[in-house]
């Protein structure tokens, strides 16, 4: 399997800004060539949905694994449906005195 993961802001879209068609069929020719994507983000999912509009008038963003929250969390659409794969608590896991 081959992954490729990619930051959002200034990345993929300029910072809090909507991705561009150029970068969407990057992604496009990416999931074509047998590439799984995944977008990892500081921001939580509503920031992607508004920054990847594009991605809703087409069927790709189903096929992308998405990790906001710094990767605290995993989502993936199955049947449709986007669900929550996993979601850590950093703070619960490292502590504060670690986190800070």
């Amino acid at each position: 399997m081959k992954v490729v993961l990619f930051d959002m802001d200034g990345t993929l879209t300029k910072a809090r800004q909507e991705m561009s068609m150029e970068m969407f069929c990057v992604l496009e020719t990416l999931k074509a060539a047998g590439y799984e994507i995944g977008i990892v983000t500081g921001s939580s999912m509503s920031y992607i949905k508004d920054q990847c509009n594009i991605f809703w008038s087409s069927s790709l963003y189903k096929d992308i694994t998405y990790y906001p929250c710094n990767g605290t969390q995993k989502l993936q659409y199955f049947h449709g449906n986007l669900e929550e794969v996993y979601q850590e608590d950093m703070t619960a896991m490292l502590g504060v005195e670690r986190l800070n």
